[in-house]
């Protein structure tokens, strides 16, 4: 179902994009985007489990780590861009049988980014909500979900290119035979982010 979603998103965001009917690619914000971005990050959380009545939640742990970002979509305007984007925090913990790890602790949203200017350079701020996400990409385990969104501002310093600062919060979770695990995390990244248009 989560999957489902995900295919929605991205056909409206392509949709989108083919609908505004300006060239792809022509230096102009207006139309298709694709990009993607890197750079630091940290990611603090909780976990809380919980078990009929009884739940327990963990200290706070503060991991850094490297962020990534995918955006896929278009803009009406060349102030305003509507995209789907997934922003994913990659860092390592050690798990409850004292192994070391990598989680991936991400977020697929529905992004907005509103531009101050229509050409570079110019500020930006950009939002957005979707579904976060907790995962050990190495290991079989489930991926929890649940509810997330972030909210960042940024500064186009040269046609294409960018670097953005955001604050990403999720709260997935996973349920099974009556034991519910929830992840409260926070995401803090600055990236460097090429974006073709």
């Amino acid at each position: 179902m989560f999957t489902k979603r995900i295919l929605g998103v991205l056909v409206g965001c392509i949709v989108l994009s083919t609908a505004t009917g300006v060239a792809a690619w022509d230096g102009k914000r207006k139309g298709f985007i694709l990009g993607g971005g890197i750079g630091p990050g940290m990611t603090s959380f909780t976990q809380k489990v919980e078990y009929g009545a009884a739940s327990k939640t963990s200290p706070l742990e503060n991991k850094f780590g490297l962020q990534t970002d995918f955006k896929i979509g278009g803009a009406p305007t060349d102030l305003i861009q509507i995209y789907y984007t997934n922003k994913v925090s990659w860092f390592g913990i050690e798990n409850i049988y004292g192994n070391d790890v990598i989680i991936a602790s991400g977020l697929s949203a529905v992004g907005v980014s509103y531009y101050s200017q229509p050409e570079s350079p110019s500020s930006f701020f950009s939002g957005g909500l979707g579904f976060s996400s907790w995962a050990v990409p190495e290991e079989e385990a489930n991926t929890w979900i649940g509810f997330g969104f972030y909210a960042g501002v940024g500064y186009e310093f040269a046609r294409y290119w960018n670097v953005e600062f955001d604050l990403v919060w999720g709260n997935p979770s996973e349920e099974e035979a009556g034991l519910k695990a929830t992840t409260n995390a926070f995401t803090y990244s600055l990236m460097i982010n090429v974006l073709g248009y």
